[in-house]
């Protein structure tokens, strides 16, 4: 434990030794610690799977109930794969005891010859193979582990070792709510979390008068399930309805207490389906759950840095199998009918609405004040655990209203009520707390039944501002900017009067009444559309003002009055940047750094790209940034010289390039994808404005096709998007570009939906208006550059079959990246560094001879042996031959057989850090080539297992044959050779 807080280093601890004793009860009570993250994948040992077959089957003739024979089969799969790792553990044999083993083996064989030393030592030969066996099998199932090492493939095991030291979700201190005073110890932390969430879960009794004001929302509510959808809830799930929800739930996901993951049902859902579909329908006709399986397990994740406010603790509730099969189910039928009776406003957790919907909706609203000049405040409300304070009787209303029937209601009663739930806490867990109210974070069902409990606001918040009670952000053409809800995230626009804000007050005050919600003005923000000085009474009102130039967080997106896109813009440098100063610390591949690239950093300010832009100067220094990390820093802190253009990077792969898309590109496809979107139409509030004031109709004369100019509605003239101006004199930049005219009508008009795996994207607009970008942009061919810069060296493929074969090799992408540099002739070699001024140029091995890529990758005195020994692997090479060339001849076997791609880049990678090892270590370093071809099978195996297609393993098998062919060959010219050295 630590000596003190601020306890860093090894000696700041004093070693104690803890042992808890638990009384029976306590023992009972809290759940048995789970191992099953990873320990699923046992049931793919077919003995495993055989055992698991038969214990599935061995029901207990007392438990009749559907549900119970499910719950206690489940339990018996699960001590069975304890029972096996157990086992495991038990018969595990170090590799290195084995290879001890045969040594001694051997030397018994070499001091008696008798019999039984002999076939002592074939047992520990066979043991060994069998180990080297289990070795090879555990790499092609988790045929990663060759490269992820180094980072080489996006994947979820790539990403999670970069998160592997971040800091732990660890509630080390907490401000105590009655007094204020910070607690550290642990106990006392459990018992101030039982306390919060005791009071949070106890549900508050029903007073006549909240039930007055329930009866008052619910009149409100016009819109109603279908008859024709209450059949399809009260619909019998059949057995291939219920195969697609268990097959389509995400995968490695946390357990509840019953320790079982998805990916246990997947592996045996032949033998388990049957069980399965008996507890769903056994389900949907008793209405109820039984025993623990609406027991749950809160995991508390931080919100933000001040951890000791226990409000900034976001609890997540882990569930059972059980209830998470039942609600999915209950979930993907309700989906598919909230856009019918939920308000266009709203749109979280809603088919076909997206969280920019808000953002473009409140940008709107911001230009559309600033033109008119009305006085107009933006309020950002924030509620108070907003998912935990739902009145479950405000919620069987809110459902009952909108028309779902008793059977459906009384199903969702079953999973909602009666549940409980454990804190856990820093290893430890908390008593049980009955859920007297609220929805649970971590339940399929639970959003949309919250998207649906905020109806009756949008109704209210409706009604008073067709009374003239509120007055919202008058559009034009009959329609104004209100309100605009994601979740519990609420922002209104209404006029910068006192009266109306004291309005609105009333209007949430009768919601928090009826439905238990409870309003954080502390939190919530008011923000003036126009630019302006606060008015007096907006300090008073208990909120948070924005004022002129000041900004806040809305949705993620930094947003103020007037909009600054350097602030923005600042704020998104200073994210990257703190990304790049935590990878910059690791030992990362340039490989590795290119996935980060692609997949990682060109994400990052995507959603402000499409949500409110960044200026020129902002984009151009987002790509420096990323330039200088995929290059890195030299020891003075200054970027590296890069050794390949990035104009060349920043091609398609087809290109040449390793398919990054610049900032600007990415910028300009998505405002062109707006554009489409406007002209397309569409439910979405902010669409529906756009339309209003900036295009009357979609019909041949809404816009004027001789300057190639979409108008804005102002009044009853027509001006041109992005030739009027500001209140400050300033001209419009929003869009400015797309509207004036850069990109011609006729071809917007002309785009096509996107699709994705046969369906319409989110945003489908989005890849079309890609591909049409890049269609437009300038091409530029390097092919002649390429030829130069090679000397026109080899003429067997020309540079687009080049990168075409290259990059549909079925090898590693870390040794199509290093082939890629090659080729691209991005090495630091001594020449490269004459022509900085560092070097003299020339190889320190040949000394007279000047160190380009093809002297050290080929005709090096070094490596020249080994490559002489590799040709009759790669094939057809002759005295004339150079490195282009072996390489073409690689790439051109590489579709039908790519083991020769992967061990000719193999020897150069190879010859590369030998170089490296022995001009910076002196360390004269030479792999012979058994080595080559030992690296080659293992990681052909790797690759073998990840390819789907009948081709690639057909190619990957033959590969395989021709590496052991290779080997055996390599094996008796060695044989031969040392026989030869021992007689002579």
């Amino acid at each position: 434990m630590r000596k003190h807080h601020g306890a860093r280093v090894l000696s700041d601890h004093v070693p104690i030794s803890l042992e808890m004793v638990l009384s029976p009860e306590e023992a009972a009570r809290r759940p048995r610690k789970t191992y099953f993250k990873m320990e699923f994948k046992m049931l793919l040992r077919e003995d495993v799977l055989e055992r698991a077959k038969l214990v599935w089957q061995e029901h207990p003739t007392w438990a009749k109930d559907k549900r119970k024979r499910w719950a206690l089969a489940l339990g018996r799969i699960r001590k069975l794969l304890m029972d096996v790792r157990d086992e495991d553990k038990g018969k595990f044999v170090d590799r290195k005891d084995l290879e001890t083993r045969v040594e001694l083996a051997r030397r018994r064989v070499q001091e008696d010859q008798s019999e039984a030393a002999r076939e002592e030592f074939e047992g520990a030969v066979q043991l060994l193979r069998t180990r080297e066996h289990e070795e090879v099998e555990k790499c092609r199932r988790r045929c990663k582990i060759t490269w992820l090492g180094e980072g080489e493939a996006p994947s979820k095991y790539f990403f999670a070792r970069l998160r592997a030291k971040h800091a732990h979700e660890e509630m080390t201190a907490l401000e105590r709510e009655e007094d204020g005073q910070i607690i550290e110890e642990q106990e006392e932390i459990l018992e101030e979390v039982q306390r919060f969430y005791q009071k949070l879960y106890t549900a508050e009794e029903e007073t006549e008068e909240m039930l007055e004001k329930r009866r008052r929302v619910f009149g409100r509510i016009d819109r109603r399930i279908s008859a024709a959808d209450n059949r399809t809830l009260e619909e019998m799930p059949n057995e291939e309805f219920i195969t697609k929800i268990v097959m389509d739930m995400p995968k490695e996901k946390s357990p509840g207490i019953d320790g079982v993951m998805v990916e246990i049902l997947r592996i045996g859902w032949e033998f388990m389906k049957e069980d399965c579909v008996l507890m769903v329908q056994c389900f949907w006709d008793k209405r109820k759950l039984v025993g623990k399986d609406s027991r749950g397990v809160i995991k508390l994740l931080p919100k933000n840095d001040r951890r000791h406010l226990l409000t900034n603790w976001r609890p997540i509730t882990l569930l059972t199998m059980t209830y998470k099969i039942i609600a999915k189910i209950i979930a993907v039928r309700l989906k598919g009918m909230l856009p019918g009776i939920i308000d266009t406003q709203q749109t979280g957790f809603v088919a076909g609405r997206n969280i920019i919907d808000n953002i473009l909706s409140l940008r709107l609203g911001q230009e559309w004040a600033q033109v008119t000049q009305q006085n107009t405040i933006f309020v950002k409300l924030d509620f108070m655990k907003a998912y935990d304070r739902v009145a479950h009787g405000f919620l069987w209303d809110t459902l009952e209203a909108m028309g779902i029937e008793e059977g459906t209601m009384q199903r969702i009663q079953g999973l909602v009520e009666g549940g409980s739930s454990e804190v856990h806490i820093n290893g430890s867990f908390t008593e049980e707390i009955t859920v007297g109210r609220g929805v649970r974070q971590g339940c399929p069902l639970a959003p949309l039944l919250f998207a649906m409990t905020t109806q009756p606001l949008m109704l209210a918040l409706r009604e008073e501002e067709r009374h003239g009670n509120i007055q919202g952000l008058n559009i034009g053409d009959g329609r104004a900017l209100l309100h605009q809800l994601f979740a519990d995230d609420t922002g209104i626009c209404i006029t910068a009067e006192e009266e109306q804000f004291d309005k609105l007050k009333v209007v949430i005050g009768e919601f928090e009444a009826a439905s238990g919600a409870c309003l954080n003005l502390q939190k919530s923000v008011v923000m003036q559309l126009r630019p302006g000085t606060p008015q007096s009474w907006m300090e008073e009102a208990g909120c948070e003002v924005a004022s002129e130039g000041k900004s806040f967080v809305y949705l993620g997106v930094h947003t103020s009055s007037p909009v600054d896109e350097q602030a923005i813009t600042a704020e998104i440098v200073k994210k990257l940047m703190k990304k790049l100063k935590h990878w910059s610390n690791r030992l990362l591949s340039w490989p590795a750094k290119t996935i980060l690239l692609k997949h990682v950093l060109a994400a990052t300010p995507l959603y402000q790209l499409l949500s409110v832009g960044l200026c020129k100067d902002g984009l151009e220094a987002l790509e420096k940034l990323c330039r200088n990390f995929l290059w890195g820093w030299n020891e003075e802190g200054n970027p590296k010289q890069a050794l390949v253009a990035w104009e060349r990077i920043a091609q398609s792969k087809e290109d040449g390039g390793l398919g990054w898309t610049k900032f600007r590109d990415m910028a300009d496809a998505l405002n062109v994808g707006l554009v489409g979107r406007i002209l397309e139409g569409g439910e979405a509030e902010w669409i529906q404005l756009a339309r209003s004031f900036i295009l009357r109709t979609l019909r041949q004369g809404s816009y004027q096709r001789e300057c190639r100019q979409w108008s804005i509605h102002e009044g009853h003239d027509n001006a041109p998007i992005g030739n009027y101006a500001s209140a400050n004199g300033h001209h419009r930049e929003w869009k400015r570009k797309v509207w004036k005219g850069t990109w011609p009508t006729e071809e917007v008009e002309n785009l096509q939906p996107g699709t994705s795996h046969g369906k319409e994207t989110a945003f489908k607009w989005r890849r079309s208006t890609y591909e049409w970008r890049k269609l437009l942009a300038k091409k530029v061919d390097f092919s002649e550059k390429m030829e130069e810069k090679w000397q026109h060296q080899s003429q067997l493929l020309n540079w687009s079959q080049r990168w075409k074969l290259l990059w549909s090799a079925p090898i590693a992408y870390r040794r199509k990246v290093w082939l890629w540099r090659i080729l691209q002739r991005g090495l630091f070699t001594n020449a490269r560094a004459a022509e900085m001024g560092l070097q003299d140029g020339s190889c320190k091995s040949c000394v007279a001879t000047l160190e380009t890529v093809e002297h050290a990758l080929w005709d090096c005195r070094r490596i020249r042996n080994r490559r002489e020994q590799l040709n009759w692997v790669i094939g057809n090479g002759d005295s004339t031959d150079n490195l282009l060339m072996w390489i073409d001849r690689a790439l051109a076997a590489a579709k039908r057989n790519p083991a020769k791609l992967l061990i000719c880049i193999i020897h150069c990678w190879t010859s590369w850090r030998e170089r490296n090892e022995w001009l910076f270590n002196h360390k004269v370093v030479n792999r012979p080539v058994h080595i080559l071809l030992r690296e080659a099978e293992t990681e052909n195996l790797a690759v073998g297992n990840q390819t789907r297609s009948d081709v690639g393993k057909e190619a990957i098998e033959q590969a395989q044959r021709d590496i052991t062919e290779w080997k055996d060959n390599w094996t008796r010219k060695e044989e031969t050779r040392r026989r030869a050295n021992r007689y002579s």
